[in-house]
């Protein structure tokens, strides 16, 4: 497994980091929109304009995470403005 298997708990923590900060952004009127450099010191991280490069075994992801706008219906009905 040996590299692969660390670029797997890489892209694992990313996707967990980006959920953790999306539910943090429903809850709380002071959003980020950025996950943060922790966890993604062996990383290229790099904050561009209005979102957060990442990149993982030469594999850019870019996170757009917004601190405006609506997150969708605490209760889980009516309308989203924003996926």
């Amino acid at each position: 497994m040996g590299n692969d298997g660390e670029v797997y708990n890489q892209f694992k923590y990313l996707l967990k980091r980006f959920v953790q900060q999306a539910e943090a952004n429903i809850i709380n009127n002071n959003r980020s929109t950025e996950l943060g450099l922790e966890g993604f010191e062996k990383n290229q991280y790099k904050k561009i304009h209005n979102y957060t490069s990442i990149s993982i075994s030469n594999i850019e992801y870019q996170v757009h995470l917004f601190n405006s706008g609506s997150y969708g219906p605490k209760n889980g009905n009516g309308l989203t403005t924003l996926p």
